[in-house]
């Protein structure tokens, strides 16, 4: 490595052990200028030659060296390989096999100096980094610090025995501070490590040009500069969607080339001018019949099934037609779920090649219930976990459900982009967006759904789009929300237009008696609330009861005050996800459970055997809300809203009006025409004269700030309440 030898010398071991150490130093700096787009300087400190782990490695064909580390800052850990210029290499393989040689002979057998943390020094969030990015082996110190010593030292490129450590920070960046020596020396003069790596980052990207910058080679660069697809998009402007998969060897030949380009603008290297092509998966041609679908109705509901009004029409466009993106509108109950269910069966029936569906729900609550829906007839469904894994043995089911919040995780967007690259034999069907009027359209949502704008289908057969509650002319608000701007029509013409397949044609909720009644104050619709599923459980032994909360505090507060030997179920958006699928399922499934209280995110896609009501306590919702809700009464029931000037529902839809005809406002949202008079069953208008015949006394509800789990002083009031917790019969007034 000197440019001459010494004669005669007699240097001191530690003098050479002082050398070689800054020799490893100026290694150290070679490769992060030479390697690209530059690693942090914790991944510097894992790079090893040797033992376990290993990741600098010899490249059989172009002998240059390849380092194959994962950028640690992501908290991804994706293996990423990057390959040094010809020059670079050389100087670290004359490093590994003649400088660490002599650097052993100067420490002899007997060194044992290596500390048990070979990490001391280091930032705190830089150990976390590099110790979550390793292994155990990385890390293990035997008993017997020699060996400890030894292991390190023939493993870890960067070291400095003379502190017992890896190469600190501080070591590292004295040549920083002192090179190049023609800028100042002022601290405000020169640019900081974090500085001059966004700059080499911003140089590739901009000024370095390979392949013609392709979006391929574009994609490779944010990967490369360890950013994800979001980052990549939303603060550099760069769509990294539409690149290939991390996991792919054409990736790899990508990145290789990002490095070799970077390498020839400094002048050390030189440009693959041909990146080899991978075949990718060809787009999976298949067309079926009509009866296909009738055959998967008798398999999956027996020899008695019949389409519904339409179903057939929406069912064999979804099947057999050319359309990319099929948007459709039917009431909850219309039979939803069986809209790309029996296309899917009778696919799995016809065509040889394997083809999946991804169904996408906007709550973690409502997973398990399209999961029970769709774990019929010969359909293999599983959750969507650990994507970024997933390979070709690894896709065993037909179906994989998820929930919104992964249309913007980065694992998903590089799966679906990447797919053609990654899979050989397994092909991308329906992309199923359930509950479609959620995405982009609620304030409260937007940074959940927003991702969906970045999401590329085009490897899908299908997009299909399924919501009741969008209402007449709105689709192309939401359309327009996730980045489809091609014009909505429900017509039947030759255009580009996006068609809108309506299938609703009356009003719903007409066999639901809906019941509104105005409070003064949160109190208030507690206090009747707590009356009218009392006097519920009294009159209709066999049936259940959700009760819909405008707040968190009200859900435990009512199950307390309620509670008379039917424990109820509380479900709210503090709870876990687990928990809260667990809840759901308890409710459901136990027919002991007959009470379930939450707030609004229980009023979505669940289907409840035997409910017979709902009550909204000081909960006036969208029409959207309202329909939901109401809605989860299939065979009919009561509705009950309590509300008061307070009210919390922040969406973005079309407003309830409490003292408007109900019925006049969903004919006006759903552009239904003709009658607006409720049918009812006679047992629930006879119900809810009896449920509303007496009311609650003027006891006041147990004050917010007085509640809590566990407070005995809130089990003394409810036993001075009389029964087993519950609120007093007594007879009065409810209006």
């Amino acid at each position: 490595m000197a440019p001459s030898p010494i004669e005669e010398s007699q240097m001191l071991p530690e003098t050479i052990v002082k050398k070689i150490e800054e020799i490893g130093r100026c290694i150290m700096w070679m490769i992060f200028l030479a390697s690209g787009e530059s690693y942090r300087f914790p991944e510097l400190l894992i790079l090893k030659y040797g033992g376990n782990d290993r990741n600098i490695f010899i490249d059989s064909q172009s002998r240059r060296l390849d380092i194959i580390t994962g950028y640690s800052k992501s908290r991804a850990f994706n293996l990423l390989l990057k390959q040094l210029d010809e020059t670079t290499s050389a100087y670290v393989f004359h490093y590994i096999m003649v400088e660490r040689v002599m650097l052993r002979l100067a420490l002899t057998e007997e060194f044992a100096g290596m500390h048990r943390d070979i990490f001391e020094g280091m930032d705190e969030e830089d150990r976390i980094d590099v110790v979550t990015s390793t292994t155990d082996d990385y890390v293990r110190v035997p008993d017997n610090l020699r060996e400890h010593s030894s292991n390190v030292l023939q493993s870890f490129l960067f070291v400095q025995p003379s502190r017992g450590t890896l190469v600190s920070y501080d070591f590292f960046s004295a040549i920083f501070r002192q090179f190049p020596v023609m800028v100042g020396q002022s601290a405000d003069s020169r640019l900081n490590l974090r500085q001059l790596r966004q700059g080499i980052v911003a140089l590739t990207r901009d000024c370095i040009d390979v392949s013609e910058n392709s979006p391929n080679i574009m994609s490779a660069k944010e990967l490369v500069a360890g950013h994800s697809v979001t980052v990549a998009f939303q603060n550099y402007g760069v769509d990294s969607t539409v690149g290939l998969g991390d996991q792919t060897l054409l990736m790899s030949a990508l990145i290789v080339a990002v490095c070799h380009g970077w390498q020839d603008w400094l002048g050390v290297g030189e440009v693959e001018s041909v990146i080899e092509e991978v075949p990718k998966l060809e787009p999976l041609v298949f067309q079926g019949c009509v009866d296909d679908l009738e055959l998967a109705g008798r398999e999956l509901y027996g020899r008695k099934f019949a389409f519904r009004d339409g179903q057939q029409f929406i069912m064999n466009e979804i099947y057999n037609s050319s359309r990319k993106l099929i948007p459709v509108q039917v009431l909850p109950g219309y039979g939803k779920t069986a809209l790309f269910q029996l296309p899917l069966l009778a696919m799995k029936r016809r065509c040889q090649k394997k083809r999946i569906v991804f169904v996408l729900v906007p709550y973690i609550t409502l997973m398990g219930d399209m999961f029970q829906r769709l774990n019929k007839g010969g359909l293999n469904v599983q959750y969507a976990t650990n994507v970024s894994r997933m390979n070709e043995n690894d896709i065993t089911a037909d179906v994989y459900v998820t929930c919104f919040e992964s249309a913007r995780d980065d694992h998903f967007m590089e799966l679906f982009s990447n797919w053609p690259y990654r899979f050989r034999n397994v092909h991308l069907g329906y992309l199923v967006v359930d509950e479609f009027h959620n995405v982009g359209y609620q304030d409260y949502r937007k940074e959940v759904t927003q991702g969906f704008r970045h999401l590329d289908v085009s490897n899908f057969a299908k997009v299909v789009m399924l919501s009741g509650t969008i209402g007449k002319g709105r689709f192309g608000l939401h359309l327009k929300a996730i980045g489809i701007t091609a014009e909505p029509t429900e017509q039947v013409e030759d255009s580009d237009k996006v068609r809108i397949f309506d299938a609703v044609k009356e009003i719903p909720l007409r066999k639901v008696v809906k019941t509104v009644i105005a409070v003064d104050s949160l109190g208030v619709a507690e206090e009747k609330t707590i009356w009218l599923v009392k006097r519920f459980m009294e009159l209709v032994p066999n049936e259940k009861i959700i009760i819909v909360c405008s707040r968190i505090t009200s859900v435990e507060k009512l199950g307390w005050l309620i509670y008379a030997g039917h424990t109820p179920v509380f479900v709210h958006g503090s709870m876990s996800s687990k928990e809260k699928i667990s809840r759901f399922a308890e409710f459901s499934e136990n027919p002991e459970k007959r009470l379930l209280i939450g707030t609004k995110l229980i009023s979505e896609g669940i289907d409840i055997a035997n409910l017979g009501c709902i009550v909204m306590c000081n909960f006036v919702p969208s029409l959207t809300g309202l329909i939901q809700t109401a809605r989860r009464l299939r065979r009919g029931g009561n509705c009950f809203i309590f509300w008061s000037s307070c009210d919390d529902d922040k969406d973005d839809f079309p407003r309830y009006l409490p003292d408007v005809v109900i019925n006049s406002q969903l004919a006006a949202y759903y552009g239904c025409s003709g009658s607006t008079e409720d049918h009812p069953m006679p047992v629930y208008e006879g119900r809810c004269d009896k449920l509303l015949s007496s009311g609650p006394t003027s006891t006041p509800v147990v004050a917010e700030e007085e509640l809590s789990m566990g407070d005995d002083s809130l089990f003394a009031y409810c036993e001075s309440l009389g029964g087993e917790g519950g609120v007093s019969t007594d007879s009065d007034s409810f209006t």
